[in-house]
């Protein structure tokens, strides 16, 4: 039987080879499936992460617990630190990522201290911090440890007092203008003996700056905090009475671990953990619920891209077989009429199809692998890069798939046999010559009722357009429904035509039947008695051509979009984001503060470098709006200077009713105006020369508003 059929598929090599072909892209795009998507999602996760990383510039998977220990649940540095351990066991012990750092700190209350050579500080913290020197360098002085070996007189000579030598950010020094030498003395209640806590600064450290995450909160943040070595802190726990221990614990994990198997585990965990203690913290617990709920918008998206081409591969599979069977006809009759039973017919044509369906998923899976590497690394449509798609790996996956893929080229290779293994010779040729029954679809109106399904589904989306604008806008996902709606309107586009030519190549003919010529008559005979044989390919055909441009225009209009909207959100060339100093001092029990503007005019280099144009912008993201006692919070206010920023910003055309220039026009003739977005003038009914209140929160207190100011709307804007 193996020889028998070796020289069927050898005598139709290249119809043969055609089913080969289409299998084997059958089971690379159906390969690429789970390849794909999960390598989709693990981008889309890293995405979030480093988004977040960006937006919010401290490493994005953070487990953080901050408590205290009273007198009696500690009895020095080691104790504590094996407490914290266990925290941090229980965590990773069900949250499994690798912990790449953890950053400890270890503080108590030290009050007001008298310093050697200036006034009184303030609230002194003492502090410790394991593996400190592993990330931070000694800039001037020496450390704690090694402060016997300093060679400062005055380190020297407190030392010899029994002051206990500890180490200072250049936050502290600046802060209340301390020096390496300097002694710290405090006289307080909290320390038992009537002995007062001496501390001699041996040198001042600053973080290293390696790239490592150590530094969660950085040393700036603890300017109120001298640091020890863990046998002065062990010394003052012993003989001090410091009252209670404040600790941080914050454990750093290693983020690129977490993919879209795990990412459901650890949301679940950390939600358990939050809800069982009430200190815990983490950063990444938004992440990942944001990530489950964007896997399944994504999973939908890309069956429904994948869908349409699926089907035009078993289409193509079913076209060519039945080419094939077409030509075999006379020899399945002739198998039957001499006693073939039709099961042994149906098995030798199933035996073929598997035959050839081995070899097209040997060939796809391959296939599949390097075809979603390709499609990895576009930007955009036929816009190949070499950017890292190593996140695209081979998943266990692919194997069902393939086998998918193969039960599906087995089935659509051998269910017109089925048919045809019912007659003999003598039953063939008893059938009434020419005449056709009717397919499925044209029999049942499939093709008219997909067409009304179709117009539905387009008509739906023209009535919530504004809506889906909206969502898209906010950063929402589209609804997959609206790509297969395209596919769904091709298919039944081309079989309502495939019903109707038919009737179109008899009506022309009609009309010219009187002046045809012999060929022409011939043409139009041919067409009439093959459009029944023909209307696979032909739906092929039209759904090939037609999802082809489709997705094309699709691409290209996806791309000019993505660069439009680029250009909207930063318009202009280069935008550098300049950090204000926040300055502040204490009069009177009351904070004062102001920020310290950096030097603008250092960035007239740049105009020797190809700058045309460059301007000033203060921008505030956290404004509150009062209309009419109505508050509208989350508001961003921006300052500009009109002339430089129409001179150096650019907005495209058409996005206003007028031109945006008049817009910064009106805004400079009025000292108080504003402009407004036309969602909230549309949202609160507002109009020009109507007056709005706005307000700004102190860098001090993000809860009470400090400074409120009225303005003049002077235009209403869509874009800007």
């Amino acid at each position: 039987m193996i020889h028998f059929i070796r020289h069927k598929i050898q005598n139709k090599k290249w119809l043969n080879s055609c089913l080969l072909i289409g299998v084997a892209l059958l089971s690379a795009f159906l390969c690429i499936s789970p390849m794909f998507k999960e390598g989709s999602l693990n981008r889309l996760l890293q995405t979030l992460f480093t988004d977040y990383l960006e937006e919010h510039e401290e490493y994005p998977a953070i487990i953080e617990r901050s408590d205290k220990y009273t007198k009696d649940e500690y009895s020095s540095v080691s104790d504590v630190i094996s407490k914290m351990d266990e925290y941090e066991n229980s965590w990773v012990k069900y949250i499994d990522l690798p912990v790449k750092q953890r950053q400890q700190v270890l503080s108590v209350f030290g009050g007001n201290a008298e310093t050697t050579f200036g006034d009184k500080t303030k609230q002194i913290m003492l502090g410790y911090i394991p593996n400190l020197y592993e990330h931070a360098d000694v800039v001037y002085g020496t450390k704690a440890e090694e402060s016997k070996e300093s060679s400062n007189e005055l380190v020297k000579q407190a030392l010899k007092e029994g002051a206990y030598p500890c180490m200072i950010s250049q936050a502290l020094m600046d802060k209340y203008e301390l020096v390496v030498g300097e002694v710290l003395t405090f006289k307080y209640k909290m320390y038992s003996g009537g002995e007062d806590v001496c501390l001699v600064v041996t040198g001042i450290i600053e973080e290293k700056d390696d790239g490592n995450p150590f530094w969660h909160n950085s040393l700036n943040s603890y300017e109120k905090m001298v640091l020890l070595s863990e046998e002065g802190y062990n010394s003052i726990l012993e003989k001090y009475d410091v009252g209670d221990l404040f600790y941080d614990e914050i454990v750093m994990l290693d983020y690129t671990k977490v993919n879209s198997k795990n990412a459901e585990k650890y949301s679940h965990y950390l939600n358990e953990l939050n809800n069982i203690d009430d200190k815990l913290e983490d950063n990444f617990a938004d992440i990942l619920s944001t990530f489950g709920e964007k896997e399944k918008t994504v999973s939908v998206i890309l069956f429904t891209f994948e869908l349409p081409i699926i089907s035009l591969l078993l289409l193509f599979l079913y076209m060519i077989s039945g080419q094939i069977l077409e030509m075999e006809t006379t020899e399945i009759s002739m198998l039957k009429s001499r006693g073939i039973s039709r099961k042994k017919v149906v098995l030798l044509y199933i035996l073929q199809s598997s035959i050839i369906s081995a070899f097209g998923i040997l060939i796809g899976m391959p296939l599949g692998y390097v075809l979603c590497k390709c499609g990895a690394g576009t930007n955009g449509f036929l816009s190949f890069t070499l950017k890292d798609v190593s996140i695209y790996k081979a998943t266990w996956g692919m194997i069902p798939f393939s086998l998918i893929a193969f039960v599906l080229s087995v089935l659509f290779m051998t269910i017109p046999v089925i048919r045809l293994s019912t007659l003999t010779i003598t039953e063939r040729k008893s059938r009434k010559v020419g005449v056709k029954e009717k397919a499925f679809w044209e029999k049942y109106f499939l093709d008219v009722i997909l067409l009304i399904v179709s117009g539905y589904l387009l008509y739906n989306y023209y009535k919530q357009s504004s809506y889906i604008s909206t969502q898209v806008i906010s950063g929402k996902s589209v609804d997959p429904v609206i790509f297969l709606d395209s596919s769904l309107f091709i298919l039944s586009c081309g079989l309502v035509f495939l019903r109707l030519i038919h009737y179109l190549v008899k009506l022309i003919y009609f009309i010219g039947r009187k002046n045809w010529k012999p060929y022409s008559y011939v043409s139009f005979l041919q067409i009439t008695r093959s459009v029944k044989k023909q209307e696979f390919i032909s739906v092929f055909l039209v759904m090939t051509i037609a999802i082809g441009v489709f997705n094309a225009n699709l691409a290209r209009t996806i791309n000019e979009n993505m660069e439009q909207r680029t250009q909207y959100n930063v318009g202009t060339d280069l935008i550098l984001n300049e950090k204000w100093e926040l300055m502040t001092k204490r009069e009177n029990m009351e904070t004062l503060w102001h920020y310290m503007e950096p030097d603008s005019k250092r960035y007239d280099v740049l105009d020797d470098l190809g700058v045309e144009q460059k301007t000033k912008v203060i921008t505030d993201n956290n404004v509150v709006i009062s209309i009419n006692g109505k508050i509208e919070k989350g508001n961003t206010l921006m300052a500009v200077n009109t002339k430089e920023f129409g001179m150096t910003a650019r907005l495209k055309d058409g996005l206003n009713d007028k031109h945006w220039y008049n817009y910064l026009n009106a805004l400079a003739k009025q000292p108080i105006g504003v402009l407004i977005s036309s969602n909230l003038a549309q949202k609160y009914s507002l109009s020009e020369g109507d007056t709005i209140s706005y307000a700004r929160f102190s860098p001090l207190d993000k809860v009470n508003t400090y400074a409120t100011a009225t303005a003049k709307i002077c235009g209403i804007v869509d874009a800007f």
